[in-house]
């Protein structure tokens, strides 16, 4: 898959993607009958992989079509999708880990931070924050607080966060 859908993508396939990733959200909700049969005659599952990798979503989406084994198997999508969905995993287990060392040690520095978005988001929407992809994280903390919170994001931070992280909290950000 790609990482960004074609410009065509059909408005249908978008109507496909939305009935699986209903599925994987609510399984046993009223349209449950409407979905599975929509699933059943969707005709270009490479639109819907497409959007599903564009949208990160293909862990929910797999979570819909496992409720419908045979259209699951006629897809032939799922091993893409579970291997997007491996890859998705090991990048949110390194994501939880590197916020776990943030907040680590912004509790040692005594910096209030409040999380706004991100992995503890979809935990809470979704259950898991396995469901859906998160670029970052979003934190929010005072201003005053600003230099030490800097070096905390400094200290567990990828390369390219470096560089957010100096744009963000200036030469604070650096050790």
């Amino acid at each position: 898959m790609s990482d960004a859908p074609r410009q065509a993508v059909s408005a249908t396939a978008l109507e496909d993607l939305l009935a699986g990733l209903r599925l994987g959200l609510f399984p046993s909700s009223p349209r449950m009958e409407a979905d599975a049969a929509a699933l059943s005659r969707v005709s270009n599952w490479r639109d819907v992989a497409e959007l599903s990798r564009f949208h990160q979503v293909y862990g929910l989406l797999l979570q819909g079509l496992q409720t419908l084994p045979e259209v699951l198997a006629a897809s032939g999508i799922e091993a893409e999708l579970r291997a997007a969905q491996k890859r998705q995993a090991l990048a949110v287990m390194r994501q939880l880990g590197a916020l776990r060392q943030a907040l680590d040690c912004f509790r040692e520095q005594d910096v209030p931070v409040l999380v706004l978005k991100g992995l503890p988001l979809s935990e809470r929407l979704y259950g898991t924050p396995f469901a859906r992809r998160s670029v970052d994280v979003d934190l929010l903390v005072d201003r005053d607080s600003s230099p030490p919170a800097g070096r905390c994001c400094w200290r567990v931070a990828s390369r390219a966060s470096r560089i957010t992280a100096r744009r963000l909290f200036g030469a604070a950000g650096t050790p």
